[in-house]
């Protein structure tokens, strides 16, 4: 195999498509979190998730589906070898150990800037809102974290590891740029929802550095999903108070 063909089964069109819906993305959550908003207020967050969720989604099949076609027997042959969608047992341990350290990054942070490790502010949710818990646990905790890892490790950090890997410095090129996209990402969804930007930066910066690690060193995505879902759902915890 040529040092070029590594390259050549990681065709250019799959960055054009992850940058395009990175650029929807950015559009579309400010606009989805602009009043006035449709339908019932418990619903009201699910119009920048689905903001989100569907460019995302859509990128990371399409962008797949195109690295299969071009790569050929060598990409495995499926969409979910491309992106490195399996899990395994091991992976829970992994997400575990990623989540609890991605919370203390964030309680670290939130006490840093405002003196207390749940970040100062108010519960937004109760036990009698049910709807919102059962959009936030299942939207926010379960979904999000899935759709975002497809993409961004999936997708994009395979991508570029893929392009990027024949460089010395080619791996830790490839982590940090996917991290840093994912908290762009992030700053511009929390913004759109009030979140205070340098802990949501730093948080997200250290969580995508971490889900990046651990799928660089599984070769696969799985031990990402369960600590990215984690981390979440333990955030949505903290807002019972």
């Amino acid at each position: 195999m040529s040092c070029d063909e590594p390259r050549r089964t990681a065709p250019a069109g799959v960055l054009l498509v992850a940058l395009g819906a990175i650029a929807l993305v950015l559009v579309l959550v400010p606009l989805a979190a602009r009043p006035p908003l449709l339908g019932p207020a418990a619903l009201w967050p699910l119009w920048a998730d689905l903001a989100e969720w569907l460019p995302l989604l859509a990128a990371a099949l399409v962008g797949g589906r195109l690295w299969v076609r071009a790569a050929g027997p060598v990409s495995g042959g499926s969409l979910a070898a491309v992106l490195g969608a399996r899990l395994r047992p091991s992976d829970l341990g992994w997400g575990l150990l990623l989540a609890v350290g991605a919370r203390a990054v964030d309680a670290l942070l939130a006490f840093a800037l405002y003196g207390t490790a749940d970040g100062g502010g108010a519960a937004i949710i109760g036990t009698d809102d049910l709807p919102s818990v059962l959009l936030l646990v299942v939207g926010t905790g379960v979904v999000t974290p899935i759709i975002e890892e497809l993409f961004f490790r999936g997708l994009l950090q395979r991508w570029l590891l893929v392009r990027l890997g024949g460089a010395r410095w080619g791996g830790g090129a490839a982590l940090v740029a996917t991290a840093s996209v994912f908290a762009l990402l992030h700053l511009v969804v929390g913004g759109a929802q009030g979140s205070p930007a340098v802990q949501v930066v730093g948080t997200t910066l250290v969580l995508g550095t971490l889900t990046g690690l651990a799928a660089v060193i599984t070769g696969r995505i799985g031990a990402a999903v369960v600590g990215h879902v984690l981390f979440n759902l333990a955030g949505i915890a903290l807002l019972y108070r």
